[in-house]
């Protein structure tokens, strides 16, 4: 980045009336080789802020379109969003679940009794 930044006073970050933003396109290219995609990157969107200020004293910006963005099937309509994937969390079958909770159940009991049996046991050699 070049040129004069805005500090903000307050904070002492850069001043968002100082940058300007681009929203790029990356457009896939012909491929040259096969087997190889290469890119081209299009600016579609400037956002420009203006150095005038509203009335809560906020920066308010200009949205400059450039050229408009193309979606990836080559249309500048927008695809239709995905569907929330189907996922089922239950990874362990009631069965195993089971199994396991019976084990775990026998391996409580078992070092209960062996605690009992340290403790009952301790002054004898």
């Amino acid at each position: 980045a070049s040129g004069q930044l805005d500090i903000d006073p307050s904070t002492g970050t850069r001043d968002a009336v100082g940058v300007t933003y681009t929203v790029w396109n990356a457009r896939s290219t012909p491929d040259a080789k096969p087997g190889i995609v290469g890119f081209d990157l299009y600016p579609t969107t400037h956002i420009v802020p203006i150095r005038d200020f509203d009335d809560k004293g906020q920066t308010t910006f200009m949205l400059e379109q450039v050229q408009p963005f193309v979606y990836n099937d080559g249309t500048l309509q927008q695809p239709e969003t995905l569907p929330p994937p189907e996922v089922n969390r239950n990874l362990i079958g009631d069965a195993s679940r089971t199994v396991g909770y019976v084990l775990m159940g026998i391996v409580i009991i078992l070092g209960i009794i062996c605690l009992l049996w340290a403790y009952l046991r301790r002054k004898s050699r």
